[in-house]
């Protein structure tokens, strides 16, 4: 579990508990079971995220790799390797 995903566990809880004493008058529960429902929604879509910053990442060194790459020649090589040949 990452950081995130712990701290909405324990604050769910904590919040839980707090609503069970009834101190703040009974708000706890409430905000226990929205902090519980987002750690399940970050728990469930942990992998998925993992797996799209190990597909970015790849993508990117792609990319990096294809930059790197230099051009055969440029327009104006070109242009003006044909303007030389016609004796302009």
């Amino acid at each position: 579990m990452t950081i995130k995903t712990k701290l909405l566990l324990i604050l769910s809880l904590i919040a839980f508990a707090v609503g069970f004493t009834d101190l703040y008058w009974g708000v706890g529960k409430p905000i226990g079971a929205i902090l519980l429902g987002l750690f399940m929604i970050f728990k469930v879509l942990e992998k998925e995220a993992a797996l799209f910053d190990q597909e970015e990442s790849q993508h990117q060194a792609q990319a990096e790799k294809l930059r790197e790459v230099p051009a055969a020649s440029s327009s104006k090589e070109f242009r003006g390797a044909a303007l030389a040949t016609r004796g302009v």
